[in-house]
């Protein structure tokens, strides 16, 4: 994503611009590894993993599910 296309001074375009950045697929891309996407799912509130899981399952990313799955399970 190329952050010098966006007008942060347009509320809109900001919007835009964090909802492209939090879309699934993408977020997925900031995490290096499994362990680090791991790490940030671990830290959240049940009732957040649940959101988070049921998402990810509509987006098919099934990998994903399954550490969320796991984390949740810890909870």
């Amino acid at each position: 994503m190329d952050f010098e296309e966006h007008d942060f001074t347009n509320f809109e375009e900001f919007n835009k611009m964090m909802d492209e950045m939090l879309y699934p697929p993408n977020f997925i891309k900031i995490f290096p590894t499994m362990d680090s996407f791991r790490e940030w799912v671990s830290v959240g509130e049940r009732e957040d993993i649940e959101t988070i899981l049921k998402l990810y399952e509509q987006h098919e990313l099934y990998e994903h599910c399954v550490v969320i799955k796991e984390e949740l399970n810890k909870k």
